[in-house]
């Protein structure tokens, strides 16, 4: 699976979930779940991290990643 927008952000800046969540008055637990991919954010918490990231994290880098699992998934399924 590739990493989600957020995972790339946090990784490249050297910061766990909790120092994010914490610093930006997210819940840990969110942010742990939307970096590992366990769940895609609502479309708040997406414009919430894009504010929280000074924009590096858009809701549209959301949705190319959930269109990029999806045709992985698609694909896999197909083999």
């Amino acid at each position: 699976m590739t990493d989600t927008p957020l995972r790339k952000f946090l990784s490249e800046r050297q910061l766990t979930a909790e120092d994010f969540a914490s610093d930006k008055g997210m819940s840990a637990w969110s942010v742990r779940h939307w970096a590992r991919g366990d769940k895609v954010p609502s479309l708040q918490s997406q414009i919430d991290i894009e504010q929280a990231t000074g924009g590096a994290v858009k809701p549209a880098d959301w949705l190319g990643w959930t269109l990029a699992l999806n045709s992985a998934r698609q694909t896999g399924a197909a083999a």
